[in-house]
């Protein structure tokens, strides 16, 4: 079970991909208030995984995917599925884009933070995020998509 605060963050991040569908139900596809709230994401997203760290002495580079896999690494993969819960949503409000652009720019943005820890050593640079990153940018997706459909019926 995920703490309460990322239960908190959690639920908050839907409630954010409902307001989202909402608005670009309403005032059509490529709002420019999700386009800024776009952008005010990745600069949060970056902050919490780099810029917060404080740089570490030693490269710390994870490519084997599940490796030594406990309690404490899922919880972690969660917490990284959370926190990109809105960026799939963010682009397909922000923007007129597909869902496989959606994909490739979750993907891209998780890989950019994962390069620029490594770069950086202020985090772990780990396939583990990479994935969990570009899962919940598909969850993202898949929830703005799910919510649009009940707005709009």
């Amino acid at each position: 079970m995920l703490p309460a605060f990322d239960r908190i963050i959690l639920l908050t991040c839907l409630l954010l991909i409902i307001f989202l569908a909402a608005l670009s139900l309403r005032h059509g596809e490529g709002s420019p208030l999700a386009a800024c709230v776009l952008g005010s994401y990745i600069v949060t997203v970056l902050y919490i995984t780099v810029i917060s760290r404080t740089a570490i002495t030693d490269i710390r580079l994870h490519l084997i995917p599940f490796e030594n896999f406990n309690r404490i690494r899922w919880i972690g993969f969660a917490e990284n599925v959370i926190l990109f819960l809105p960026a799939g949503a963010l682009l397909l409000a922000g923007t007129s884009c597909a869902v496989h652009t959606g994909l490739w720019f979750g993907s891209f943005l998780s890989l950019s933070v994962e390069l620029i820890q490594l770069i950086s050593r202020r985090g772990i640079a780990d396939i583990d995020d990479l994935l969990a990153n570009t899962l919940g940018g598909l969850l993202g997706m898949a929830w703005y998509c799910l919510i649009q459909k009940i707005f709009s019926s």
